[in-house]
């Protein structure tokens, strides 16, 4: 049986090379959503693409883009490409542009400017895809910023999980790029673990100075050494009202936070510990202030 294959997708396919078969200028000013499926088609297969479609993205007409293309389309088509295995490939693409695509699709209009070329060098450090963490790589700048990720997905009518996840990243960068050390005691390695989420490891790909990346690695050997691996999943034993409880009356309900600080030391300095063993600590702290009143 003879296939009929006037636009060579044959050819395509086992080449990995998109093309259209349409004259792709004119294709992109009609229909430009097809520039984020094509750059959804990258991420998520790896192909490379034509000479003819490279030409024509020299230059977008970034009016007509912005006027056929809403936020919303914008957004479903960057979930699927940040779930793409080849995201990084998506980027020379962009920055090959002429114009500002690259703007097209992640600038905050009248809001936020992004530099492409900055954001690329961000996201090929990444070695483990992770959709979050391209998202944390490519909007870390706004750690900075009065701008929030959260305002990110409400434009783009994305889930907000990738606000959540990626201000963990933008955490990370803060703690280990920007405060230059810490020292690591099970409390203070708690509670950055406890920060950073079940992903805590992907942190150092988003680090961008030696200095980051040293004070990362020894906090990592010291958490390992401690055996805290899952400390990121501590939860308190009691909430704020079963701690007044707990205390006592006395307790004054404004310094109900130190409380429950303390007790988060407690749980991480005392990971074999209960419940029955924190109130019983309790006791012996109250039993220790009675006999010492020297009323």
């Amino acid at each position: 049986m003879k296939i009929e294959d006037p636009a060579n997708g044959i050819y395509s396919i086992k080449n990995k090379i998109i093309q259209i078969a349409v004259e792709p200028k004119k294709a992109f000013y009609n229909e430009p959503r097809r520039i984020l499926r094509l750059l959804r088609f990258v991420s998520i297969l790896g192909f490379s693409v034509s000479q003819e479609i490279i030409d024509a993205l020299l230059e977008i007409d970034e009016n007509n883009f912005k006027k056929k293309v809403p936020s919303a389309r914008i957004g479903l088509e960057l979930m699927k490409m940040l779930n793409g295995a080849y995201f990084q490939k998506v980027f020379p693409i962009l920055l090959n542009s002429l114009s500002n695509l690259f703007g097209m699709i992640f600038d905050i209009d009248g809001i936020y400017k992004l530099n492409a070329i900055e954001a690329f060098h961000r996201v090929i450090k990444i070695k483990t895809p992770n959709n979050a963490l391209y998202f944390g790589a490519i909007y870390l700048p706004l750690k900075d910023s009065k701008y929030k990720l959260s305002g990110v997905c409400k434009k783009y009518q994305i889930p907000n999980v990738f606000a959540v996840e990626g201000r963990r990243f933008f955490y990370a960068s803060q703690i280990f790029d920007d405060q230059g050390q810490i020292e690591l005691t099970r409390y203070s390695a708690g509670k950055i673990l406890i920060e950073l989420g079940q992903n805590w490891k992907l942190a150092s790909e988003i680090l961008q100075t030696e200095s980051g990346q040293k004070l990362f690695s020894q906090f990592s050997e010291f958490v390992i050494n401690e055996g805290m691996e899952d400390a990121w999943s501590t939860k308190p034993f009691f909430s704020n009202r079963e701690l007044i409880g707990i205390h006592g009356k006395s307790v004054n309900p404004s310094s109900i936070n130190k409380l429950g600080d303390s007790l988060l030391r407690w749980q991480l300095e005392n990971p074999s510990k209960s419940k029955s063993d924190y109130i019983q600590y309790v006791k012996t702290l109250n039993s220790d202030t009675s006999s010492n009143d020297p009323n």
